[in-house]
């Protein structure tokens, strides 16, 4: 996104210091930036990929894709901005390298799932690209290892910005990756979780400037309690706090998601990599400590949670003017709050405390954003070509579709707003663990904190030898 801004502006002050010039000197300075300038900003990275002809081959691509999830273009331009990017960069890639793009969008990632599956067992080379959810059908295709290693395809750059690079860092299993997620999924962008907050609200309570807190380093756990306590109020008058009623100071779905997303933010790790190693340090003293003060956090008066069956009613409260802080993955924004009368801001989940160096905002693995390929593709250069070719136009053009328009021009409402977005999706971040819940570790850090679990050792003790058992397997492959 640094680069996309740096090429806008840059282009921006280009264009001012032609006009500005005199008539003498325009047709020179245009002639030059089209021969120069715009071709090596626009086709630099093409020409180091370099010039494939591919003579009208298909490259198929499957995964979940409706009208609020949407993976794929329509058949022709709607309208619709990131529909009509994505027509833009089909046609750019088909061009590039002489190939048809076939997309087969289902209803359920469960749906994919089933039919890959089917497909790679009979051995049958039908798809280049699946998407799906991370830690739903593409864990299992992986865990049937009927997933191929993407380390191995010519041309892909995980590592690049386009991509996900704290992915490629934190998931790999002795140097080989499965699944990632890339510009190529528009869903990648609805995955972060995110806390937001009633802009109307926070004025009435004389909150501070919560944008202003987040971009000097100070958004920690301690503001969160501080601005959440004792908020919770019984507005109706009969002795009892309900959902359909009542006032919280802060409403989240009582998910591992949730306790994970806080645990990360707060600087906790549910794994690390190191060299070919993986460490599930959960139990550290860190760990120990992280899980303790997000649990004193979440269970402070003022504070709500709800079941996941209930979690819709958490939406309606908050966009009731019902709730000050509300937190769930930015999907739930995206969807849900387009129509919300009060203003609202986007927060990333707060830092442990202002010692800790940046913000880490989790993926929620089950949207539908993954990206991975079957184990029976044959054709390795064209999957490999082709996925770096329209991840990066995607970067180029649907990234700006989605990110600038969609989700800061419509969702955002205002320009503090966009900046911490940036921000948010600058500190995206996944890890092995997260991934793949090795002997169920990752999602007893998440229950122990939301479900205010005191016995989170004894707990963890008695999974510690499934913790060994479970990883050495996974690295066994």
């Amino acid at each position: 996104m640094k680069k996309f801004i740096v090429y806008i502006v840059l282009t921006s002050m280009l264009a001012g210091i032609v006009s500005c010039q005199g008539n003498e000197n325009i047709e020179t300075n245009e002639s030059d930036l089209n021969d120069s300038t715009s071709a090596e900003l626009e086709l630099s990275y093409y020409d180091k990929l370099g010039k494939k002809d591919f003579e009208g081959k298909t490259f198929t691509m499957i995964g979940p894709h409706y009208a609020a999830r949407r993976n794929f273009a329509d058949d022709e331009a709607t309208g619709d901005v990131v529909n009509d990017a994505l027509v833009e960069r089909d046609r750019f890639v088909e061009e590039l390298c002489n190939i048809n793009i076939e997309c087969i969008g289902l209803g359920t990632s469960a749906e994919v799932t089933t039919i890959v599956k089917n497909s790679v067992l009979a051995d049958e080379d039908n798809y280049n690209v699946i998407f799906g959810e991370a830690l739903g059908g593409l864990l299992t295709l992986k865990n049937s290892s009927l997933l191929l290693d993407m380390n191995t395809l010519p041309y892909l750059d995980l590592q690049g910005g386009w991509w996900s690079p704290g992915i490629w860092n934190n998931t790999q299993i002795n140097n080989k990756i499965y699944i990632t997620m890339g510009d190529i999924s528009p869903q990648k962008y609805y995955s972060p979780y995110v806390m937001t907050y009633n802009m109307n609200l926070a004025k009435d309570y004389q909150l501070p400037d919560l944008f202003e807190l987040v971009l000097d380093g100070k958004w920690t756990l301690d503001r969160l309690s501080e601005l959440t306590k004792d908020k919770t109020r019984d507005l109706n008058g009969d002795g009892s706090i309900d959902y359909d009623n009542d006032f919280y100071g802060y409403i989240y779905v009582k998910t591992a998601i949730t306790g994970n997303a806080h645990y990360v933010g707060a600087g906790g790790k549910l794994s690390e990599i190191e060299g070919s190693d993986v460490k599930i340090n959960i139990a550290s003293a860190k760990s120990i400590d992280i899980i303790e003060k997000v649990q004193s956090i979440l269970d402070e008066r003022g504070i709500m949670e709800f079941d996941n069956d209930i979690g819709t009613k958490s939406t309606n409260v908050f966009k009731e003017d019902r709730a000050l802080f509300f937190g769930n993955s930015m999907s739930i924004i995206i969807s849900d709050f387009r129509d919300m009368d009060s203003d609202f801001g986007i927060l990333p989940v707060p830092k442990y405390d202002e010692a800790q160096d940046e913000y880490y905002s989790f993926l929620n693995g089950w949207c539908l954003g993954g990206v991975a390929v079957p184990m029976t593709v044959k054709d390795n250069e064209l999957t490999g070509y082709v996925m770096e070719a329209m991840c990066y136009k995607s970067y180029e053009i649907v990234r700006p579709a989605l990110f600038e328009v969609l989700i800061k021009g419509k969702v955002s409402r205002n320009e503090e707003n966009v900046q911490v977005i940036d921000l948010i999706f600058d500190s995206t971040y996944l890890d092995f663990n997260a991934l793949y819940n090795i002997g169920g570790s990752s999602n007893l850090v998440g229950t122990s904190i939301v479900n205010q679990n005191q016995n989170f050792m004894s707990e963890y003790e008695a999974i510690k030898g499934k913790i060994e058992t479970d990883l050495a397997k996974l690295l066994e492959k």
